[in-house]
Formats: C-alpha cells, structure tokens, sequence
C-alpha cells in the first residue's frame, strides 16, 4: 500500500465524519459529503436486518429530511479503529465507529464497523499507477 494513499483515504474519513456529526440546535454539513465520494458511490448501512443502499443523494436528502422535520436532533460519530487496504486502484478503509444521536428526543448510542466505499463513508478515486 502507498503511503499517500492511506493518508487519503484516512483525510476523507476525518471529512466525513464531522460532516455528520452535528450538536442539539446545531446543524449537519451534508452539502460537504458529494465532494468526497466518486459520482455514481454506493452507501451501505448494514446495521439492520437487511442493508440499506442508497446514492450520495439519497443519503444526504433522507438525513436533512429526518434533522428538518426535528426527527434527528443531534448525531455524532466518530472512529474508535481503522484498517486501510487497496486492491489495485481501489481502496477502502474498515473503520470502527461509535454513534450518539438523539432522535424524537430520545438519546441512543450504537456502535457499527464499515467499510467506506462498500458499506458506509466516503469514496474517493484513486489515480492510476500510470498517473503515479
């Protein structure tokens, strides 16, 4: 693994995470999440019974609808581990992460693993080892 990748894809974790993350009265910067992601990046949130995939787009606008309409009034998340790896020109980064949110008034935390780019985080392309 190149050096400079890994501290890529680990800048992009520390974009993302403080993009979603937010205090009660505060807001998110969600319209900061598109410039981390390749155009066509999958989000997948495998905490459920089944996985949740949606576009860029459609995770940004389901959280703005939720912290609109006062459903999600503060939500942070941050990485308690992390482990890089690139296979060729793709590279994703398993993060382990904490979450605290207060929904409908109602604090929760939880605790998740992902893999940005194939579960849940930003994705950024990589260049080519041509453009190395």
């Amino acid at each position: 693994m190149r050096e400079s990748d890994a501290a890529a894809i680990g800048e992009l974790m520390g974009r993302f995470l403080p993009a979603v993350s937010f205090e009660q009265s505060g807001r998110p910067s969600y319209g900061e999440l598109p410039e981390l992601f390749v155009s066509d990046a999958r989000l997948i949130r495998n905490s459920g019974a089944s996985p949740e995939i949606s576009t860029v787009e459609e995770f940004v606008r389901a959280r703005q609808d939720a912290v609109d309409a006062g459903e999600l009034i503060s939500f942070e998340e941050f990485e308690l581990s992390e482990t890089t790896e690139l296979f060729g020109n793709v590279g994703r980064s398993k993060c382990v992460a904490r979450s605290r949110r207060s929904s409908f008034g109602r604090p929760t935390v939880g605790e998740s693993a992902r893999w940005p780019g194939t579960t849940s985080g930003p994705v950024s392309s990589f260049p080519s080892r041509s453009q190395t």
